[in-house]
């Protein structure tokens, strides 16, 4: 399953193993890959995400590379 293939009922995708950040509103809905600490691919740099799920249950997140 590609990211541009997904569900259009899902409101989030979270996937990985791909070595490239995504992080892109699809379908409705919101997609993420966090990267690659090492071995990043399609000229990316080294990244992860950071997922915060409130008390609430509202979810941010970000990635971040360095």
């Amino acid at each position: 399953m590609t990211p541009r293939s997904v569900d259009p009922t899902l409101k989030t995708l979270l996937i990985g193993h791909m070595h490239y950040p995504i992080k892109e509103h699809l379908a409705g809905g919101l997609s993420l890959n966090p990267g690659a600490i090492t071995e990043p691919k399609d000229n990316s740099v080294s990244s992860f995400a950071w997922l915060s799920i409130s008390t609430e249950g509202k979810w941010t997140w970000d990635i971040r590379s360095f």
